[in-house]
């Protein structure tokens, strides 16, 4: 016979089912999740890793402060946040071992056990985190998918490690299925940057990595500045992440003659380069609000603020190869406003890190002259707002130049 606490528990999963089938996004599902462990649990951090190549990736992380503050990373799809799996660290034991770990105070493991906290938690323990629990996600005929961690503040009066165990099992079984999830979207999406940094030259990869870092930061701060509610934030920030990795999409469709040629391209070869823009953007049919996102983005990131970038009003993606015939005059540009805000944004992110790259034909820009250069365009090639915003984060955009260096 169940008893009332069985019957709770059973309420709350197919509470929480509930509001998951609401969202649509799987790292938002996690999101939304580790705020649930927060409020049901305690769990002040938690953290899902997923296992990729024999290793641990930060997928999602999520902190709430003293002052109830919240701050949730977003996963970088190219994340350098990773562990091995072994037996060194918490997450990478209980992923070795596929094995349920529970500790009081991570302040004072014992000298015998093999792990230690993981670095991603280095510090925590003098700001007040204590105690810990840690399991391993597993999907059915999946087997183990990656690790969830959650803590707990030692001046609370509930902690992970006294949580109910049949509701945390259930939402492990939950979070492990939405880490499966978000893994097979993300491959595919990985095939295709893979496939256009084969196509783009040896050092294309982190040119994307860091492009589309720069793209969400530039478009958080924008987002503080029109008081967007949360939720739509980190759902447009997820679709703009993803939509700026696929910007350049389209070179796959572009011969291997004209994209690494090392000599400045002559009017018709370039005419044919500019057609990545609606190569790209046709790869990408669907109606949801992500293949909208990644259409714009891939259509409109070369048009400026004045009108004079290119491809512009394009109103049949598959008949724009018309355009590349001599004969035929290309689309007025799309200027201002009408250029979809994500396109914007990349515009800035993509022309502030092309300059600070080599390439075949060029060395690298000085700093200082990339810098004056976006100054001088903004009103002209780039949305003078978001320039400003740039210049505001300069900081962190330097900070993700330095996390992804060109190889």
């Amino acid at each position: 016979m169940r008893n009332k606490q069985t019957d709770s528990v059973m309420g709350r999963i197919l509470e929480i089912d509930s509001q998951l089938d609401r969202i649509n996004d799987p790292e938002l599902q996690l999101d939304h999740l580790l705020g649930i462990f927060e409020e049901d649990i305690g769990a002040v951090v938690g953290a899902v890793y997923t296992q990729t190549d024999g290793d641990l990736v930060l997928m999602r992380f999520r902190e709430t402060s003293t002052n109830g503050q919240q701050e949730s990373i977003e996963h970088c799809f190219f994340s350098n946040t990773s562990i091995p799996i072994a037996d060194k660290t918490i997450a990478g034991y209980v992923a070795k071992n596929v094995e349920r770990l529970v500790i009081p105070d991570t302040g004072s493991i014992e000298e015998s056990a093999s792990y230690r906290n993981d670095p991603l938690f280095s510090g925590m323990t003098a700001s007040g985190i204590s105690s810990c629990l840690a399991f391993p996600l597993l999907a059915i005929e999946k087997g183990m998918t990656g690790v969830i961690l959650l803590l707990g503040a030692g001046d609370t009066n509930r902690s992970p490690e006294q949580a109910d165990e049949s509701l945390v099992e259930a939402l492990a079984v939950t979070v492990a299925k939405i880490v499966r999830s978000a893994a097979v979207s993300n491959g595919f999406f990985s095939k295709l940057v893979a496939l256009a940094c084969m196509r783009g030259g040896v050092d294309t990869e982190a040119h994307v990595k860091r492009v589309a870092a720069y793209s969400v930061a530039i478009y958080k701060e924008w987002a503080e500045r029109q008081d967007l509610r949360s939720d739509n934030k980190y759902e447009s920030g997820q679709q703009l992440r993803l939509a700026a990795m696929m910007h350049d999409v389209g070179n796959i469709g572009i011969n291997d003659v004209i994209l690494k040629s090392p000599q400045r391209l002559n009017e018709k070869e370039f005419r044919v380069m500019q057609s990545h823009t609606w190569l790209g953007a046709r790869k990408f049919k669907d109606d949801s609000a992500l293949g909208e996102a990644i259409r714009n983005v891939a259509l409109h990131h070369h048009e400026n603020w004045d009108g004079s970038g290119y491809p512009g009003r394009i109103e049949d993606l598959q008949a724009a190869d018309v355009f590349l015939q001599d004969n035929n005059e290309w689309p007025l540009g799309l200027s201002g406003i009408e250029i979809p805000l994500f396109a914007r944004i990349v515009s800035v992110a993509d022309v502030y890190d092309a300059l600070n790259s080599r390439r075949a034909h060029r060395d690298a820009w000085n700093e200082e002259d990339i810098l004056e250069l976006i100054r001088k365009e903004a009103g002209r090639k780039f949305d003078p707002e978001l320039v400003e915003i740039f210049f505001d984060i300069l900081p962190e955009i330097n900070r993700i130049r330095s996390q992804y260096p060109d190889s």
